[in-house]
Parts: structure tokens; C-alpha cells; sequence
């Protein structure tokens, strides 16, 4: 693997999911340094009742990382299902 060109190598990191990442940087040098652009997702949501807010904030000081968040969604709010209901149409 490590005489594979750059290219192929992220063409192999674009079919895993974000949970196989971590196991195929895992496996050698060349595949941890190619893969960590593919650590993170690239959509970041928050959501209210976890620390995400702290998370965002830690990927954005991280200096490899910082550039892998492309859009953000946070969720303030809590839904209880009485709303979800009456707000329906």
C-alpha cells in the first residue's frame, strides 16, 4: 500500500464510511497520513443535550482539522411530541 500513488489511496478512503477510517489508518504510515482528511465528515451537527459546541470549537483549533468542516447545523431546541404534533400541517 504505501507504493500506491496519493490518488488511489484517497479513491480507497472516498467508499469507507466514517466508522472504517480509524482501522485503515491503523494499518500503516502512509494510510494514517493520507486519512486523516477523512477523520471528520464534512456536515457538523449539534445537538443540544451533547457537548458539540466544545467539540467544534477543539476541531477548530486543531490545525490539520480545522479546514475539514464545510457546514454547520445546530439544533437549540428540544421537540417533545405535543409540538410535533400541533405543528404539523
Amino acid at each position: 500500500m504505501d507504493t500506491l500513488p496519493i490518488e488511489l489511496l484517497r479513491l480507497i478512503y472516498s467508499y469507507c464510511d466514517l466508522e472504517s477510517v480509524p482501522n485503515l489508518r491503523a494499518t500503516s504510515t502512509t494510510l494514517a497520513e493520507v486519512g486523516y482528511e477523512y477523520l471528520l465528515s464534512p456536515h457538523f451537527t449539534s445537538l443540544n443535550w451533547r457537548n458539540d459546541i466544545d467539540r467544534l470549537h477543539c476541531i477548530a483549533l486543531h490545525e490539520r482539522l480545522r479546514g475539514s468542516i464545510k457546514s454547520i447545523n445546530i439544533f437549540l431546541g428540544e421537540l417533545s411530541l405535543d409540538n410535533a404534533h400541533t405543528t404539523t400541517w
